[in-house]
């Protein structure tokens, strides 16, 4: 009989799905739990669909609603910058003769800068983000085998959009947009839609396990761009060929009970995106030279190509492992937790598609957390406590990818009222969560082109290498020489920052 289960719920748990993985609920936790920084272990609601779905099993069916609000409240300060020694201020920049520069550093990602003071928007003294995101989110679970089979459904809806891209570049790139540095992992990876359907099936008196894939939707876009004058492309001619699919990624959660009381919960996450946009123009102009040009059109094709990526809300492999005991006294439920994450944040990819430098390549990290929970047949209560590193190493270079160690805590209750076959039960949890200042100023060492200057180990990008020669310059330009940069996050920065959230919650069990 134990083999026949085993076999039925593992067939059946091949077919649950989870979609779009979301940024939000990994960075607050479950919205409608006692615990919501520790839903991966003490879930006992609709919110182990997501989290864990090995802890579904057992649970009475139950439907919840719940309003959240997330306050970011992140500050970025700039060091201030000696104008006169690094600022583009040459207005030969401008001329056709330094724009055209050879295709081959364009392809090594050298862009013309522009003069400083040409720039739309300039370089702040600070950057601070106030922002309130709210999101509502529900949940189901039902009892599909009694004792053994239990399917969840969990899902979060932003109320500003059910998806918010604000893509930006972590280099000198930025100058030309918003001029500023921004937060990694927050912002929009904050505002996705996300859902999830699970199945958690016990395989013996001891032993749960829960298990799906996840799904994130994936957008080609095709742009047909035809430029009749090739001197004023403010007029266009655009076809748009559009298709939206989906990926799917596994999920696995387990939960082992040795002896009454005692838990080992783990879970593991693959890594997902909550969305990917890629974007390929090809764009044909009546100016047959310039597609000619080798140095404007490498490819010798009669139109130019031009391709992007954009990847919303990338998370990475998670492993997590929690260690719980549940004991009573004079009728309540008393479980203190311990636990670990491990995620593998090297293999991140950014909002553009592109990888941290090999130089300053992410790190995997471990996160700690603890939890203490409360239950009793009319209420429960918690207290969780998170520390997570950040995987971002010190961002000295080119590179300004912002990201904090956080620490991070969190209270919840939640009364039950009783009926004759049903019950309702209210609550709601708050959490503080602080971004630890930290603090970088960049290092000059090594220019692009290999010269080297003065200072400890960095890799500071001189964006007018002096080196940069072409037909009609090819001793050089005079306004080249010397380290240049409109970079904003040179010659250093500061961040730090709290997150506040709160939520408030319904949950009928029946």
């Amino acid at each position: 009989m134990n083999f026949i289960k085993s076999v039925v719920v593992g067939a059946l748990l091949l077919f649950s799905y989870t979609i779009s993985a979301s940024s939000f609920y990994e960075l607050t936790g479950a919205p409608d739990e006692v615990n919501p920084l520790n839903a991966r272990f003490l879930s006992s609601g609709p919110a182990a669909t997501y989290f864990n779905p090995s802890l579904l099993m057992n649970q009475q069916d139950t439907a919840t609603l719940a309003v959240v609000v997330l306050i970011e409240n992140l500050d970025i300060s700039y060091l201030p910058r000696d104008d006169a020694q690094y600022n583009h201020g040459n207005s030969s920049i401008l001329t056709d003769d330094v724009l055209r520069v050879p295709s081959s550093l364009a392809e090594a990602g050298i862009v013309a800068p522009l003069p400083t003071d040409s720039l739309i928007n300039q370089r702040p003294s600070a950057t601070t983000r106030q922002d309130v995101v709210p999101v509502v989110s529900f949940g189901l679970v039902k009892t599909i085998i009694k004792k053994w089979l239990t399917i969840g459904v969990y899902a979060q809806i932003p109320m500003k959009g059910l998806q918010v891209q604000d893509p930006f570049f972590v280099d000198e790139r930025e100058q030309y947009f918003s001029n500023q540095l921004h937060f990694e992992k927050y912002e929009d990876r904050l505002q996705q839609f996300s859902m999830a359907i699970a199945l958690g099936g016990r395989i013996s008196k001891f032993l749960s396990i829960g298990a799906g894939v996840a799904f994130t939707s994936y957008t080609v876009t095709n742009n047909e761009v035809y430029v009749p004058d090739a001197s004023n492309p403010s007029y266009q001619l655009i076809n748009s060929h559009m298709k939206i699919g989906g990926q799917v990624a596994p999920i696995v959660g387990v939960n082992i009970t040795p002896w009454r009381g005692f838990s080992l919960t783990g879970t593991f996450h693959y890594q997902r995106n909550t969305g990917i946009v890629e974007l390929n123009n090809r764009i044909q102009l009546s100016n047959p030279t310039m597609t000619e040009d080798p140095d404007i059109n490498p490819s010798g094709k009669p139109y130019l190509d031009a391709s992007s990526t954009i990847t919303a809300g990338y998370q990475p492999i998670n492993i997590s492992v929690g260690l719980s005991y549940r004991f009573e006294a004079k009728g309540y439920g008393l479980t203190p937790l311990a636990s670990f994450s491990w995620e593998r944040w090297s293999t991140y990819i950014n909002r553009h598609g592109e990888k941290p430098s090999e130089r300053y390549s992410w790190n995997d990290t471990f996160s700690f957390s603890a939890g203490f929970k409360m239950d009793h047949k009319d209420r429960k209560a918690g207290v969780d406590f998170v520390y997570v590193p950040t995987p971002v190493p010190s961002q000295t270079g080119q590179e300004n990818y912002i990201d904090n160690d956080r620490v991070g805590f969190a209270l919840g209750y939640t009364e039950y009222f009783h009926f004759k076959t049903f019950s309702i039960g209210g609550g709601l949890n708050v959490q503080f969560q602080w971004l630890l200042n930290r603090s970088v100023e960049k290092n000059i060492k090594y220019n692009r082109d290999g010269t080297t200057y003065e200072g400890v180990d960095g890799d500071v990008v001189d964006e007018f290498p002096d080196h940069i020669t072409n037909s009609t310059h090819p001793d050089g330009f005079d306004s080249a020489v010397g380290l240049q940069t409109n970079n904003p996050g040179y010659p250093g920065f500061s961040s730090n920052g709290m997150l506040f959230g709160s939520s408030i919650y319904i949950s009928f069990l029946y």
